[in-house]
This record gives C-alpha cells, sequence and structure tokens, in this order.
C-alpha cells in the first residue's frame, strides 16, 4: 500500500527506529495524564463505599483465619479440623457483623469469596 493512499490520520511509517529513552518518557508522559487514565480504565474500578465495606469485612475474615491457622503449625490431622471449625465461628461472627451494617448474608459470603480468589 502506498503511504499516499493511507487515511491522513494514520502516518506512514518507512522504516524502523529503535525505541528510545526519549519515547519512553513521552509514553510515560502521556499514559500519567488523569484523563488518559479515565479513558483507558474508567471511573468504573472505583471501588464503592459497599464494595470497600465488603472487602474489609472479607479481609477480616481472612485475616483472623490465617492467624488461628498459622498458630497450629506444623499441621497434624486434627489442625484441619480445628482450622475448619475456626472458619465457621469467624465466618458466622463476619456475617453478623455484615448484616448489621445492612448486607445481607450472601454479600458477605460472595465477598468472602472473592476475597480468596483475588478478586475483591
Amino acid at each position: 500500500m502506498e503511504p499516499s493512499s493511507q487515511p491522513s490520520e494514520l502516518h506512514w511509517v518507512e522504516e524502523m527506529k529503535p525505541f528510545t529513552e526519549a519515547d519512553w518518557d513521552k509514553c510515560m508522559e502521556v499514559f500519567g495524564q488523569h484523563r488518559f487514565r479515565d479513558e483507558m480504565y474508567g471511573s468504573w474500578l472505583a471501588e464503592t463505599e459497599e464494595e470497600r465495606k465488603l472487602r474489609e469485612l472479607a479481609d477480616q475474615y481472612h485475616t483472623r483465619c490465617d492467624y488461628f491457622d498459622k498458630g497450629l503449625l506444623p499441621y497434624d490431622g486434627e489442625d484441619r479440623g480445628r482450622m475448619n471449625a475456626n472458619a465457621l465461628r469467624v465466618r458466622d461472627k463476619i456475617i453478623q457483623q455484615g448484616l448489621s451494617m445492612g448486607f445481607t448474608r450472601e454479600q458477605v459470603e460472595q465477598a468472602i469469596r472473592d476475597h480468596a480468589r483475588g478478586i475483591g
């Protein structure tokens, strides 16, 4: 395709040039602009107050369970049962805390699952 047949907004490249540090600096200048971030990633990724509270509940659940589990190192056969019983107790307390904040059981449980998968 000839350069003249390209649309005006496209630029014809006749030769490859190495990507320089100056090129990198220019890219970082453009990428760092607030407008670009909003257009690229969107403001829809901003965490809502509800999402923040659910995430904090899930963080609390996993932190408390991990703390208990680490206290049992090294594990033996009975420790799995203790870990599971503790996780259920902690989950029930976190769910009660979530209910008192206006969340449903399902919302809290989903937040805990999302946190475990690295989503929340």
